[in-house]
């Protein structure tokens, strides 16, 4: 009886090691820099797609944030000042760039200006609904994936109960 109850106990803490893993065995991010954009991918080549991007200047003040794109690229070239990008795509993966001199946009006029502004603070509003909608998105998709491994930790705990009375009342 002793010996079942040993190896049931294993093979619950193995089953809850495997499952508890599963992340740790990802793959990590790789960069590509054309011009003035940055590509990332996985080491299997897909693309890292939505990944939040923060961009810093040179003092390492964050003055952007932005996602990549299907294609697991960001565009940058429009960000004066930009010197360091930071991309992380939410499950541990992080990639980071820093370039040789930063952006420098060519000055526009006081109407390039107006122009712009109104449709900049729209888009930028929009990237940060994408960004906390995706948070919210990464924190329910680990709740449902933590449930789960408590779930199957709890049935294994009764099964090796119900094992356990069974064997006695078979004695």
């Amino acid at each position: 009886m002793r010996r079942s109850k040993k190896l049931l106990l294993v093979l619950t803490m193995a089953a809850t090691f495997t499952l508890s893993t599963i992340g740790v065995f990802a793959h990590g991010l790789h960069y590509e820099n054309e011009g003035t954009v940055f590509s990332v991918t996985y080491d299997d080549g897909t693309p890292t797609k939505n990944a939040v991007v923060l961009v810093y200047d040179e003092a390492g003040n964050q003055i952007h944030e932005g996602k990549t794109d299907e294609n697991g690229s960001f565009e940058y070239g429009e960000i004066d000042g930009a010197a360091k990008l930071l991309v992380n795509d939410g499950n541990g993966h992080q990639a980071e760039y820093e370039m040789e001199t930063p952006v420098v946009v060519a000055e526009k006029t006081e109407k390039d200006n107006k122009e712009e502004a109104p449709a900049e603070k729209e888009k930028t509003e929009e990237v940060k609904e994408e960004v906390a909608e995706e948070k919210v998105k990464e924190t329910q998709d680990n709740s449902k994936i933590i449930t789960v491994v408590i779930v199957l930790v709890a049935l294994g705990a009764i099964a090796g109960v119900f094992y356990a009375r069974n064997k006695k009342v078979n004695k």
